[in-house]
């Protein structure tokens, strides 16, 4: 008999709330999650079969367009989070009562009220704006409403314009980036031992790996619990054989009171041998595939008898 689904956390590389507007409709706006926004666009404008929204599907409101995208989420749960937030703004407690253009549930369906509660989220939640979330404004005029900023909400977040194509293009040049980091990584840990750059304590994933397949996932959360499998960070520069926990990185960072992560953008992380400058999102994901790939075997479910 085979166990229950069984996994482990891995960082998305990407995990985006979109903000729909309809074309014909262009009062009409939907916002979801997706980790593949360009393929959900599809199914929400009925060009694949499967997937979409009802209120998607609605006589006369398709073709919709993304106008926004927000992404950099560290999981699926956090994009929901954010999502439900921009669903409901006039009762999230992601925004100060105080700090609210949506007073009601009638009073929040006009793009700059959904421009301004981007706005609100992203720079006002504690919990949101550690994460360093990036904005994409990808219709021009929608681009010019933003930067109007009718209810002149400050903000400390860089925006860029974009189309869906570049877009696309832009999450293909960091997916191969990122498999030669990770290839690099995995290579390195697969040659023996290495020793953390913080701490001095050894890193050494191919020895702790349970050679007996997990049976529940609970049973992998208390390995996981006993510290086996730490995540660990790696340069981004090639060349780099820095190697370290990731919990010593980040407690080598420079963190203030209001912050939960240690590197913001206006906080990177300097590679302590080469200098180089990272992004804590960067190195959070692709810590957790190391992990994933060693202990990957391990997870798997057992052949049905």
């Amino acid at each position: 008999m085979a166990t229950d689904h069984i996994s482990v956390h891995v960082v998305p590389r990407v995990y985006a709330v979109y903000l729909l507007q309809s074309v014909p409709k262009p009062q009409s706006f939907y916002v979801g999650s997706s980790p593949d926004p360009v393929r959900r666009l599809r199914q929400h404008n009925g060009e694949l079969k499967a997937g979409g929204a009802y209120r998607t599907k609605r006589d006369g409101s398709r073709p919709w367009k993304i106008v926004c995208l927000i992404y950099g989420f560290p999981s699926k749960v956090a994009a929901l989070q954010f999502e439900h937030a921009l669903q409901h703004p006039y009762q999230t407690r992601h925004i100060e009562p105080s700090k609210r253009v949506s007073k009601s549930k009638k009073s929040h369906n006009s793009v700059h009220h959904k421009l301004a509660n981007i706005r609100l989220l992203v720079d006002s939640s504690i919990l949101f704006k550690t994460l360093n979330l990036k904005i994409i404004l990808c219709d021009p005029l929608v681009e010019k409403i933003w930067f109007q900023n009718k209810f002149k909400i400050p903000t400390v977040h860089e925006t860029q314009s974009s189309n869906m194509d570049s877009f696309q293009e832009s999450q293909i040049f960091f997916e191969s980036c990122e498999r030669k980091i990770f290839g690099k990584a995995k290579e390195y840990l697969l040659t023996g031992p290495k020793e953390c750059q913080y701490c001095f304590k050894r890193i050494d994933y191919y020895s702790e790996v349970p050679e007996v397949p997990f049976n529940s996932q609970n049973e992998l959360e208390q390995f996981l619990q006993l510290g086996k499998l730490p995540l660990v960070a790696t340069c981004s520069n090639l060349e780099c054989p820095m190697m370290c926990h990731l919990t010593c990185m980040a407690k080598a960072q420079p963190v203030s009171d209001l912050q939960l992560l240690p590197a913001l953008e206006n906080n990177p992380v300097v590679c302590e041998l080469c200098k180089e400058v990272m992004h804590w999102p960067d190195l959070a994901r692709i810590g957790t595939l190391l992990r994933e790939y060693f202990i990957k075997d391990a997870i798997k479910k057992p052949q049905r008898k």
